[in-house]
This record gives C-alpha cells, structure tokens and sequence, in this order.
C-alpha cells in the first residue's frame, strides 16, 4: 500500500472554522474546496474532481473542509475530511439557526467515483454534539473527542490510516481510558 499522507498538525481545533481555511503545504494531499454540498479536490498544476457528499452531511451548505488522511491502495484512493457548515433551520420563516453541523467523512474513491462512504458527525447545534479539545494523531492513528451534551456521554472518532478500508469506529471514551 502506498500511504499518500499519514500526517495531521498537532494541536489543531476541529471547531475552529480557521482549520478548514488553512489547507496543508504537502503536495500529496490535496486542497478541496466547499461548492454547496460537494468537494472539489485538486492538486497543485492537476485537473480538479468534484465528489457530491449531500447525503452525509446535515449542515445547509459547505462553507469549510480539510483534508485529514489521504491513502492509496493499489487504484483505490481513501480520504478522510472533516466539513463544517450553518444548521439547517427547521422552523418555518427562519432562515438560520445560527448552529455549526461538522462531519468527519470517510470517502473511497476510485476514478473518483464514490465506491463506499461514512459520515461521523461531531459537531451539531441540534444534536447537541461538540468538539473536545483538539484532534490528534499518533503512528497514524487520528483520533477526535466529542461529547453529547444530551447523554452527558464524551465519545472518541478513530481512524487508522495503515488500514483505510475498516473506516471511522466510535468508542465511548470512558472504554478507551
């Protein structure tokens, strides 16, 4: 398998909309931009590829999203992207809840056709769902803390990136301390 990236800055906020402006300087990962609901992914000096990702998030439109893990294996490529964007609003004559809705999306592509997907919310203002701390990664594991405020429950987001086809699994957090 050919590990296309394997890296996420230390100390980065998820919650922060800042994080999803500021797109890495590697080269093997691309920039990807928000277009309503699908990303467009691009490389420097290549063609860029849009992927429609509006069934798997709840947020009204994409205003920020980040690359966090790019893999390859053999003519299949593996991303994991954390998107944010306002609440739908649900009531009638409101136009903004004034929430944040942010996912962290686990796309398999190949030609970048969408083969496989899974969405992992992590923020929601209807939901009552927000980031902890900052999200980290360590020997390639990428980890993100969230608690819901209904439960009273904090819950961890994990991803391997040495073993991109088993997905994001979520643990309660008090079964991994």
């Amino acid at each position: 398998m050919k590990r296309l990236l394997a890296t996420l800055m230390g100390g980065i906020a998820l919650a922060s909309p800042l994080l999803h402006a500021d797109q890495s300087a590697n080269e093997d990962v691309p920039h990807v931009l928000c277009d309503g609901h699908r990303l467009t992914f691009g490389w420097h000096g290549g063609a860029p590829h849009r992927v429609d990702v509006s069934n798997l998030i709840r947020a009204a439109t994409l205003d920020s999203a980040k690359v966090l893990s790019a893999e390859r294996a053999g003519d299949v490529d593996y991303f994991v992207v954390s998107v944010s964007g306002p609440s739908p609003s649900w009531q009638a004559g409101n136009s903004n809840s004034g929430g944040t809705e942010s996912n962290l999306l686990w796309l398999k592509l190949r030609s970048w056709k969408l083969l496989d997907s899974q969405s992992m919310q992590y923020q929601s203002y209807w939901d009552a769902l927000d980031p902890i701390g900052t999200s980290h990664l360590m020997g390639g594991v990428l980890t993100l803390r969230f608690t819901n405020r209904r439960q009273s429950i904090d819950y961890v987001l994990r991803y391997d990136s040495a073993h991109p086809d088993e997905k994001i699994s979520i643990i309660r957090a008090a079964d991994v301390e």
